[in-house]
């Protein structure tokens, strides 16, 4: 199975785009980056694209697992319509596809912060920083108790988190977004590969998922 911080990385920059009915934009929008992860016992990057239209949104991303190889993970969510999800195995050739009804939270039942408790933990604004050339709304959680923290960085121009740091227990990590570009790119990205075999892969048995994640 997928690990569960390999969902909870993706799920966090999923907050970037908010999975309820989103405003209609004027123009189409562009965001890419490298997503960089650290955990306790591992470090792994993560090639990151969105794409987000009057009607769709789409992301994809690129890593490179121990275990399969090149792997890609593709998003496209019809604004009006399901959103599906494909993990693709390019050494199998192989997709496995997703897919959820229309607002579906398909990522984890929880926010993050939900998930790690932090409504026990208290709140507070920072001076603001910059992160590569953003500025950003800084926040910090923090458990007076246990010595615990967790410092998220926020921009306002990119509507996202763009780092995130965590030394909470069960869960300590660094994740940071470099090389951020808003530029145009083609969206045939998101095109899935013609010749490879599709699985459809059910919700109720993810458990059977097949392991792409860091080992």
């Amino acid at each position: 199975m997928i690990k569960r911080n390999f969902y909870i990385t993706l799920f966090l920059l999923l907050l970037a785009f908010h999975m309820s009915e989103a405003k209609e934009e004027k123009t189409d929008k562009f965001f890419s980056c490298l997503l960089h992860v650290t955990e306790e016992d591992e470090e792994y990057s993560i090639k990151v694209q969105e794409y987000t239209g009057k009607d769709k949104y789409c992301r994809r991303d690129n890593w490179e697992s121990p275990s399969q190889g090149p792997v890609s993970y593709i998003i496209i969510k019809e604004n009006k319509g399901k959103t599906s999800g494909y993990v693709i195995i390019h050494s199998l050739k192989k997709i496995y596809a997703m897919s959820y009804g229309k607002d579906a939270n398909y990522i984890m039942e929880e926010d993050w912060l939900g998930d790690l408790h932090l409504k026990l933990i208290e709140r507070e604004e920072v001076t603001p920083e910059k992160w590569e050339g953003y500025m950003c709304k800084k926040t910090r959680f923090i458990n007076k108790d246990t010595d615990e923290s967790c410092n998220v960085w926020f921009s306002e121009e990119l509507s996202r988190w763009v780092k995130i740091s965590s030394n909470l227990t069960d869960f300590t990590f660094n994740i940071e977004m470099t090389g951020i570009n808003t530029k145009n790119f083609d969206i045939n990205i998101f095109k899935l590969p013609k010749d490879y075999k599709v699985v459809k892969i059910d919700q109720k048995k993810i458990e059977s998922f097949p392991s792409v994640g860091s080992e």
